[in-house]
């Protein structure tokens, strides 16, 4: 026993493991645009500009937008980002200064029979903001060893000194029964029931999105537009997870540290249209489809597991205690185990689809509601080919996964409305709203899909989001050329942490209430 567990031991601190690919709620995760980013201007109005435009942010969301731009414009956008979990600062900094949008729209006046205007513009926005920093406690009798030996018993020996799975087992934490050929795996039977769950999470980072956008004004009254995107996902996860066995006093818990990173690039596309279909009337219509993205990502994991279990002599004599016992010390871990792995997969977003309504009163009020629908039950993952056609779209579909994708997500829908108001000829007033819904029909991991993601899993919990508002207001002025826009935005979400199957459905609440104040600067020539 003790010799298998130094050889299981040295295969995981040399790095020969196969850690946890993907799962549908991390690719969920990553992927889901459940914020606002954009000018002040944008995010003040709720970003419903798919209609109105006129709006550099707008191209994001429709192509179009940007036809209606009679001149030539150049905006940049800064501001800071802060958290509502107050009891979190001892471990990070709560407050963020971001710069979320930058970019250049030139307008080409011509005047022609039918064509008016043809523009071309760039546009940088930070599409979501990962920094989120959650903490809590569970107080529940199910354990996470449980679920692991069930995953072993199910899956076999052969992932069982190859993953994390065999990193429980060295640490004590989990016994194994009968031949080595052919084991029954179960929680340890000399730790005492779990009484409570914690867990720590902060994730940071942000998919930032390029657009390359050509827009066509024809006869003032039908505008199209066509982008180009390239977006680059930069995501952090710093996680803990921690088990409560014995009592405070005589404490035999355990503790896992896990990071994990993605980074990676991908492409889309947009088409989009407005159309005034009353001649003399500033009634639009806007509507925009959006490609998926296409990501070609890698994804790096390591972990550290730290237990009471005593492994070796030194640690025995150190302690007083017999080899393969748990010591019951405060602080105490003579027992760790670590590990790491990269794996390159593809990432292919929801198609998106946009309807818009918009319009204006004279030159001293807009309005404007957008909708928009994400088919997420279709995101998908696979892996490239390791040869010389390896790219994007050259990519192995992984079935079991994508299966289990549809199983758990759904369609989500946004809504957008926003008005803007000029009491005074320099001075706007701007509000907006946002309603986005959960893409979770299911939210129980299903371990019975033996897919790469779910045998070579990195741990068992898995988070999901609540549906999603967003409050915003804002105000602008503009003197001649030179512009300057605020926005304040409040988004009001949170968030479930599950800690395993075998505490489903109990769970720590996160809260995801963010604050945020952003500034533009822009030009008009």
């Amino acid at each position: 026993m003790k010799a298998m567990r130094y050889i299981s031991m040295m295969t995981l601190l040399l790095g020969v493991q196969a850690l946890q690919a993907q799962n549908t709620f991390q690719n969920a995760e990553v992927s889901q645009d459940h914020d606002l980013q954009g000018t002040a201007r944008y995010v003040a109005m709720g970003g419903a500009f798919s209609a109105l435009g006129a709006e550099i942010s707008a191209m994001g969301d429709n192509p179009a937008a940007t036809a209606l731009m009679r001149k030539s414009e150049v905006s940049i956008t800064a501001g800071a980002l802060w958290g509502a979990d107050k009891t979190m600062t001892h471990m990070y900094d709560r407050t963020h200064a971001t710069f979320d949008q930058g970019g250049l729209v030139g307008a080409f006046r011509i005047d022609g029979r039918y064509i008016k205007n043809f523009n071309i513009g760039f546009n940088y926005h930070k599409k979501i903001n990962y920094n989120n920093l959650n903490g809590g406690e569970a107080y529940c009798v199910g354990s996470q060893l449980n679920q692991m030996a069930d995953l072993l018993n199910a899956y076999g020996a052969d992932i069982s000194t190859e993953s994390l799975y065999g990193a429980y087992y060295d640490c004590g934490l989990i016994d194994m029964l009968g031949s080595r050929d052919n084991p029954t795996w179960r929680r340890s039977s000399l730790l005492s029931p779990t009484w409570g769950q914690s867990m720590y999470r902060m994730t940071e980072g942000g998919l930032h999105a390029y657009d390359i956008n050509f827009s066509v004004n024809i006869k003032d009254r039908y505008y199209v537009g066509l982008n180009v995107g390239v977006e680059h996902m930069n995501y952090r996860n710093e996680s803990s997870y921690a088990e409560r066995i014995g009592s405070d006093a005589n404490p035999l818990d355990y503790y896992l540290e896990d990071r994990h990173t993605i980074k990676g690039t991908g492409v889309n596309f947009k088409l989009g249209a407005i159309i005034r279909p009353i001649e003399d009337n500033p009634l639009r219509l806007g509507v925009a489809i959006e490609t998926p993205t296409w990501f070609l990502l890698t994804s790096r994991y390591d972990y550290t597991l730290y237990s009471k279990f005593i492994s070796n002599e030194a640690d025995a004599q150190r302690y007083g205690q017999a080899i393969n016992t748990f010591v019951a010390q405060p602080g105490i871990y003579p027992t760790y185990c670590s590990g790491y792995y990269d794996m390159d997969y593809s990432l292919r977003t929801p198609w998106r689809f946009r309807l818009a309504i918009g319009s204006t009163v004279k030159n001293w009020f807009a309005w404007g509601a957008d909708f928009e629908y994400a088919i997420f039950k279709y995101e998908g993952m696979g892996y490239p080919a390791n040869d010389a056609r390896r790219s994007i779209f050259n990519t192995t579909e992984d079935a079991e996964m994508n299966a289990v994708t549809r199983s758990c997500l759904s369609g989500q829908y946004r809504v957008k409305f926003g008005i803007e108001a000029k009491p005074i000829r320099q001075l706007a007033l701007r509000a907006g709203y946002n309603y986005i819904s959960s893409i979770y029909k299911n939210e129980e991991w299903d371990p019975g899909r033996a897919d790469e993601s779910t045998v070579n899993s990195i741990g068992t919990g898995w988070v999901t989001t609540s549906p999603t508002h967003l409050i915003t207001l804002g105000l602008g002025t503009r003197i001649k050329w030179f512009g300057v826009d605020l926005a304040y935005k409040c988004r009001l979400q949170h968030g479930y942490y599950f800690g395993s199957l075998d505490t489903f459905p109990s769970h720590v609440e996160l809260n995801q209430r963010r604050h945020s104040v952003v500034c533009t600067l822009s030009a008009r020539f």
